[in-house]
């Protein structure tokens, strides 16, 4: 299911930030000019799916046309690096990576660049708490450098307790 809509002042901020929200994130509030919302099923071969859901959503500018600019461009590519990240960590490390399991992913167009929220479903029945953080790693580590990317390259990010699972959302200035 694809829900897109315009908003305006009510749609801002991180979704929901609770008081205890990680790295003590309740972002700027920032004005959405559009936003697209899609629910996948929480498996790993979504990924590409959710990849293709933001490209597809980013490629076409608001009023749909203008074709993307180089910079444009390189904004989508980078979007597009972070939030496979981040999805992976959602479907590897939380409840919606379970049987039935879902994440929810939602691009919002602000004043000054954009927004991608990722939504997982909580804790695995399990498992441990895990929260996102960016992780020291050495030239062999394997895994554990998704969210040293999303720090690297985002100009925002963190992370909030929504509805009894976690959002975690990046913002990307356009150029």
């Amino acid at each position: 299911m694809i829900t897109h809509y315009s908003g305006g002042p009510s749609i801002t901020g991180p979704p929901q930030a609770s008081p205890a929200a990680d790295r003590g994130n309740a972002a700027p509030a920032r004005a959405a000019a559009a936003v697209a919302r899609h629910e996948f099923p929480g498996v790993e071969r979504s990924v590409r799916d959710v990849r293709g859901f933001v490209e597809e959503t980013l490629r076409v500018p608001p009023g749909g046309r203008t074709p993307a600019s180089a910079a444009a461009k390189e904004l989508i590519e980078t979007a597009l690096l972070l939030v496979s990240e981040v999805a992976t960590n959602a479907i590897r490390h939380t409840r919606s990576g379970e049987a039935g399991g879902t994440v929810v992913v939602e691009v919002r167009r602000c004043s000054g660049g954009i927004r991608i929220e990722v939504r997982d479903q909580g804790v695995r029945h399990d498992g441990p708490v895990c929260e996102p953080a960016v992780r020291a790693s050495t030239p062999d580590t394997e895994y554990g450098r998704g969210m040293a990317l999303v720090e690297m390259l985002a100009a925002d990010w963190g992370t909030c307790a929504v509805n009894g699972g976690r959002t975690v959302w990046f913002d990307l200035p356009s150029t």
